[in-house]
């Protein structure tokens, strides 16, 4: 197959900020399907799985997606990583935390700009690192942190915002 450039990239207006609203996290379930619209956003997704909301306060929640490309092996995939912090030190928020570390789990991020991004799309993910305590001085956080590794073969894919809006409770 011959990878064709087919367009180029041109800098647009510097009217976007990075950051993440908040993330929604979901059960894997490996008979999901997607529909995919214009420039490969997802429109569709069946069945319906509902995606459950975990508030972030600003710059506090983090998403990066690496690509990894070996040229000896002809190989690509990518490597995206959710961080996300709960601020409770209590048993309800330690359970919330102890079923998060143990399941397998697609997330989707609705960015500050408004957009949202499915991660793990086909493979899902877990949970690869946490931490928790009450931290030592009043400043401190006195909570749970929780970091997800995903690993796919695509990059992250849009998510139509009437679709997320339909799916995220």
């Amino acid at each position: 197959m011959a990878c064709v450039i087919s367009s180029g990239y041109s800098l647009g207006c510097r009217d976007s900020v990075g950051g993440v609203e908040f993330i929604a996290i979901t059960s894997y379930n490996v008979s999901t399907t997607y529909t995919l619209g214009t420039a490969s956003v997802i429109t569709g997704i069946s069945p319906t799985a509902s995606f459950y909301k975990f508030e972030q306060y600003t710059e506090q929640a983090s998403v990066t997606q690496e690509g990894q490309f070996n040229n000896e092996t002809g190989t690509t995939h990518y490597v995206q990583t959710v961080t996300i912090t709960l601020e409770k030190m209590d048993s309800a928020t330690r359970e919330q935390f102890l079923a998060l570390t143990q399941a397998r789990v697609r997330i989707i991020a609705k960015t500050q700009n408004g957009k949202y991004f499915l991660l793990g799309k086909v493979n899902g993910g877990r949970a690869s690192a946490g931490s928790s305590g009450p931290g030592k001085a009043f400043g401190d956080l006195a909570g749970f942190t929780l970091t997800f590794e995903l690993k796919e073969s695509e990059p992250m894919n849009e998510v139509d915002a009437t679709l997320a809006a339909s799916i995220i409770v």
